[in-house]
């Protein structure tokens, strides 16, 4: 087993993920299924500094999937990848989970100096902005 990852995730899965091949490691960050043990959300974590965009980009799906103060955290770092790719998925992973710290985390994303991540969290946070905008007309 990788140093890194606790002893709770199993042999196989801790293999997968350390596997050379990143169709291997990719295949078992989607294959976690469920709510995480805190031995998964650390190899997700993990999985979001692979040499593979593929991998980290998997790794951000399976984090919104999960949702909630964890991920959100994840997904932060996530937003200063390499790759603009991976930045825009997390982008629309932190729109899925749409909390308010899910949006604070969002925003820096408008100065990306990717054009297509910058519009991606621009017309994110429009809608949400919009949501609200129509919850508070709304008579109670």
């Amino acid at each position: 087993l990788p140093a890194a990852v606790p002893q709770t995730v199993s042999r196989d899965v801790a293999a997968a993920v350390a596997d050379a091949d990143p169709d291997v490691r990719e295949e078992a960050i989607l294959g976690l299924q469920g709510r995480p043990s805190p031995a998964e959300l650390a190899l997700l974590r993990q999985a979001l500094s692979d040499v593979a965009a593929r991998v980290r980009r998997a790794a951000v799906e399976r984090l919104a999937d999960i949702g909630g103060s964890e991920a959100v955290s994840a997904l932060a770092f996530a937003l200063s990848d390499t790759d603009a790719a991976v930045r825009e998925d997390t982008v629309y992973a932190l729109a899925r989970i749409r909390t308010a710290a899910a949006m604070i985390v969002l925003e820096p994303a408008l100065g990306d100096p990717e054009a297509a991540v910058r519009e991606a969290a621009a017309d994110v946070l429009e809608e949400v902005a919009r949501e609200a905008a129509a919850r508070a007309r709304t008579p109670r």
